[in-house]
């Protein structure tokens, strides 16, 4: 990854030059961008077969849609994932999206995360498909939330350096 290769030791313009510099900027947010896209993209599909894999167990009961709300986020969260990648609509707005739409999904499932020892464990647990798939969707969400802030950490401190 070109971001991990080039850290300049000195002000950037007075090493490499402005044009070479401005270069070596794009080419960070490039490859960050990319990345964030790709993982976004994942997370959406991933949230959609989860979603409709357990609405599926369930035996496809219309009557109770509430297994296929993942599937209700992954499903912007993967146009947004697209949308960025393509290049097609203002990044970090796309990418502020999903990060939005994760940490609402995240929100209406952390709860179940204490539930999950006494599911594990044999113990009676109400509804145990609803609080695995809860579990599941806010381990998803919040690593995604967690990837995301990390890699904009990374990258603007790699932006710093390189312009500094």
């Amino acid at each position: 990854r070109v971001s991990e290769i080039y850290v300049a030791p000195a002000p950037c313009e007075s090493v490499i030059g402005n044009d070479v510099c401005d270069n070596v900027v794009r080419i960070c947010l490039t490859t960050w961008s990319s990345n964030v896209a790709e993982r976004t993209i994942g997370l959406g599909a991933a949230l959609i077969i989860l979603g409709i894999g357990t609405f599926g167990l369930l035996g496809f009961d219309f009557s109770n849609w509430t297994p296929l709300i993942p599937a209700f986020f992954g499903l912007p969260i993967l146009i947004l994932g697209m949308v960025a990648q393509q290049g097609s609509g203002p990044f970090l707005l796309m990418i502020g999206g999903a990060v939005l739409l994760s940490v609402l999904a995240f929100a209406g499932t952390v709860s179940s995360l204490t539930e999950v020892p006494a599911l594990l464990s044999g113990a009676p647990v109400g509804r145990p498909m609803a609080v695995l798939e809860q579990a599941i969707t806010a381990l998803l969400t919040g690593t995604y939330i967690l990837v995301v802030l990390q890699a904009a950490i990374t990258q603007r401190t790699q932006r710093r350096s390189v312009r500094s």
